[in-house]
């Protein structure tokens, strides 16, 4: 699964929160994430539409927009996607 943090430049508190929480989750599931951040001047941020950031995408799917999600949720819900 590949999950990417769309992030503000410079990053905004909210970012910095997301990225942080993002590597704590990578812990969790070992060889089963791969993680990536970039800037919402990146072009490839375009193709997602970002109106607001921290901006959470795994495969394609949105996860949370405008604020850094809850991490135990966020726990809970990339493991029902890598279960799938």
């Amino acid at each position: 699964m590949q999950v990417t943090l769309i992030a503000s430049e410079p990053p905004c508190d909210k970012c910095l929160a997301s990225d942080a929480m993002m590597k704590r989750i990578l812990d969790k599931f070992p060889g089963q994430i791969e993680y990536r951040k970039i800037s919402v001047f990146d072009e490839e941020a375009e193709e997602y539409g970002v109106v607001m950031t921290p901006m959470l995408i795994a495969d394609d799917v949105v996860l949370a927009v405008g604020k850094a999600p809850i991490e135990s949720k966020l726990v809970d819900l990339l493991g029902k996607l890598i279960a799938r």
